[in-house]
């Protein structure tokens, strides 16, 4: 018996326990891989893990920043092991869930900033590769239009800059982006200049 137990059957237990969509013992088999000294397991499980721990959280009744914090550090330290679309849209989707469930009006602001900011990241990257783009394309110009309301200002609108200093498509583009994804679709071969 000794020695059975290793990341690679603690991720498959995971596996199996999310597709029976139990969240609380897959949550806890991966967190579980991490204490392992041999890490033979993969990505996907942390990422897993940071997808359903964020889940959790957003449903839960008695949330603190620094757990929802927590989940943001790790989809954070995600992209140090490499940038991806999908991890920037999900660390879009943790800095929602801190902007859901913030009390404070400043911090509530700030997080949906950062998110937008992460699907804007998203949105890049899966332009350049020509991967899925609808969902961080359309969180992003959703939250970034929501800014646009809590701010009220002139010089913040589209075609100028953000709040985060990139620049806004002007709204006949991202009507253009929108329509050029919806005719042709997701992860296609498109320009999307």
């Amino acid at each position: 018996r000794s020695g059975l137990r290793d990341g690679a059957l603690t991720e498959r237990e995971a596996q199996i326990y999310t597709a029976l969509n139990e969240k609380e013992k897959a949550i806890e088999k991966l967190l579980r891989l991490r204490q392992y000294e041999e890490a033979n397991f993969s990505v996907d499980s942390l990422e897993r893990l940071c997808i359903l721990r964020n889940k959790q959280l957003r449903t839960a009744d008695a949330v603190t920043e620094e757990q929802l914090q927590t989940v943001i550090d790790d989809f954070e330290m995600l992209n140090v092991v490499g940038p991806t679309s999908r991890r920037y849209a999900l660390l879009g989707s943790a800095y929602k869930t801190l902007s859901q469930k913030s009390t404070v009006k400043t911090k509530r602001v700030k997080a949906l900033q950062q998110a937008a900011g992460s699907y804007h990241e998203a949105f890049q990257i899966a332009k350049q590769n020509n991967g899925n783009i609808l969902y961080p394309l359309c969180n992003w110009l959703q939250i970034e239009s929501l800014l646009m309301l809590i701010k009220d200002s002139t010089t913040f609108q589209w075609g100028g800059a953000s709040l985060d200093n990139y620049s806004l498509p002007k709204l006949k583009q991202a009507y253009t982006w929108m329509d050029t994804v919806l005719r042709i679709g997701d992860g296609e071969e498109r320009n999307l200049e």
